[in-house]
């Protein structure tokens, strides 16, 4: 029952390049969740426009033998300012490397010579930081309970320092750009029954040139003793029409650009001593379009008071 009330506090996955999903619970005053993960993601395949898997610049004749690599460590916090009210904070450091073979086009065809090419980008990327409000403080939503939590989550994405066009035109850390976003988070605990279930659905205003996104997830729990596992889905419908989702074929759109995805992640956590958990997670991509195909392997270890 212990791990299943702290997790529920603070239920945390790392998806690339996609944000934390938290659960709606809000920390206690002083209270504090520290999650410190490592990801990694390789692949030579992408969704396309269309939301049909590709190879890596398919669309580029002159381009064969794609690969991204995405290997990144990152910290994400919560700290209770008060007892209705949680600050929230990520921010990752990343390995990015591109690999592609360039040949030339000679008389409409593709020569047989080809020049291996790679770039890569190493450095901290968007700062994300937030605040939690427990919505069960109005009248309105008082009778919800402590097993029924409801809260409103509002957040910014800040650029940490890097430059969003790297000089050896390598995989970017991040698109510049000052991002908002607000959503609604609710939560339900169905003890004396170790399970629960928390879900959220959210609007983010992109800074920049890039369109504006509407953002979910959900995660259900089941806790026995110092194991807890749990499967949650996330995704972001992009507010562009499907018409207008176009690459601009020199840049890195399916890194940080306008894209739609659906991600599955099973996971599990398990107690190694007092209030310290591991955990890790593999996130699935079961759609989406301009964005990046194939599994991310995530291990971490939490720490909460």
């Amino acid at each position: 029952m212990r791990l299943l009330l702290i997790l529920l506090c603070a239920v945390a996955a790392v998806t690339v390049p996609v944000d934390l999903f938290a659960g709606a619970w809000t920390q206690d005053e002083g209270g504090y969740y520290v999650k410190l993960t490592a990801n990694s993601l390789s692949t030579t395949r992408e969704r396309d426009t269309d939301g049909n898997e590709a190879d890596l610049f398919s669309e580029q004749e002159e381009l064969r033998d794609g690969k991204f690599v995405d290997v990144n460590f990152s910290v994400y916090a919560e700290y209770g300012l008060f007892r209705h009210l949680t600050l929230i904070g990520s921010i990752p450091f990343k390995y990015l490397r591109s690999e592609r073979t360039e040949f030339e086009i000679i008389n409409n065809e593709v020569s047989s010579n080809g020049t291996l090419l790679e770039e890569s980008t190493v450095g901290v990327g968007d700062l994300k930081a937030g605040l939690r409000y427990d919505l069960r403080t109005l009248p309105l939503f008082s009778l919800l309970g402590e097993r029924t939590p409801l809260a409103l989550e509002g957040g910014v994405k800040i650029p940490f320092g890097y430059e969003e066009a790297p000089p050896d035109g390598g995989p970017p850390l991040g698109n510049g750009d000052v991002d908002s976003d607000i959503s609604i988070l609710l939560g339900r605990s169905l003890w004396p029954l170790p399970l629960y279930f928390t879900g959220n659905y959210g609007f983010r205003n992109r800074g920049g040139d890039f369109h504006d996104e509407v953002f979910f997830g959900g995660e259900v729990g089941y806790s026995k003793g110092k194991w807890l596992l749990k499967v949650s889905v996330d995704g972001v419908e992009n507010r562009i029409d499907d018409a207008e989702l176009k690459r601009d074929e020199d840049s890195f759109e399916t890194v940080v650009g306008d894209q739609d995805f659906l991600h599955l992640t099973p996971g599990f956590a398990y107690e190694v001593g007092p209030d310290t958990y591991f955990t890790a997670d593999l996130i699935e991509v079961i759609s989406g379009k301009q964005t990046l195909e194939g599994r991310t392997f995530s291990i971490g270890v939490a720490y909460t008071r």
